[in-house]
């Protein structure tokens, strides 16, 4: 039976993606056996991974609609060991469909990961910003949480609304606990990026925050147009150095907190 992370955060262009991506590719390495699912309609995944978006045939979608297996669906990466679910590509009725089915019942898709995740040691999944109705059914079948958080003002003031979601949660997935707030796009050099920093440490509870932070890399945005996790990169980069960090601290069941 494998871990599953829900990566998530109130706030678009924190990470979100670029952290499952890059802890799923730094995991791959390690010889383990990782599956995403982008639970976000915008669907990023499966260009940071290098697929083709005509090549995807079905998706999340269509484990909701009850249609197929989640099984059947995954989609084979050109990484080794890393295995996609993605969110498919989905007329704006059908998007409306989902949303109305994620606030109903979903034992059907909680039933297909949780057989699923027999066959692999991770699942990452990728979620939309907000609290809605995918981001709720993705944490009511995740062990556990990672937000990532920007070093910026705005990111910190929308950071409470999903604490307060996973308390909500608790209700009907008991063991969802918080793995921990993971700053992204760190600047040594910025001000901001700095004061962020000692608020979140001074503001949240101690084992809260991550002590691995994500510098601002460049590289993020060249793996992307690539096809590749920048933690598959054989020269050493700081930003996919921070990811392979974690992701030995994850497997040996040891994250280090502030």
């Amino acid at each position: 039976m494998s871990k599953i992370f829900a990566i998530a955060s109130q706030k678009g262009g924190v990470g979100k993606t670029t952290s499952a991506i890059n802890l799923a590719g730094a995991f791959s390495l390690r010889g383990k056996k990782v599956l995403i699912i982008d639970m976000d309609p915008q669907g990023g995944v499966v260009f940071g991974l290098g697929l083709k978006k005509e090549s995807i045939m079905g998706g999340v979608y269509d484990i909701f609609k009850e249609n197929r297996n989640a099984a059947d669906i995954v989609h084979l990466t050109s990484i080794n060991n890393l295995d996609l679910i993605p969110f498919g590509s989905f007329s704006l009725p059908d998007q409306n469909k989902i949303y109305k089915n994620t606030d109903g019942e979903n034992s059907h898709f909680l039933n297909q990961i949780r057989e699923i995740s027999k066959k692999y040691d991770f699942i990452l999944i990728d979620c939309p910003p907000g609290s809605g109705p995918l981001t709720k059914t993705a944490l009511e079948i995740a062990d556990s949480l990672i937000i990532p958080l920007q070093c910026e003002p705005l990111a910190l003031k929308t950071l409470p609304q999903l604490l307060k979601l996973i308390k909500t949660i608790k209700s009907v997935n008991a063991s969802l606990k918080l793995e921990g707030i993971l700053l992204t796009q760190y600047e040594r050099s910025s001000p901001i990026s700095k004061e962020v920093l000692q608020q979140v440490v001074n503001h949240f509870p101690e084992n809260t925050v991550i002590e691995v932070i994500i510098p601002f890399d460049d590289g993020f945005s060249v793996s992307y147009k690539i096809g590749k996790p920048l933690t598959l990169s054989e020269t050493p980069i700081p930003g996919a150095s921070a990811y392979k960090l974690l992701a030995d601290e994850i497997i040996n069941g040891e994250i280090t907190k502030n």
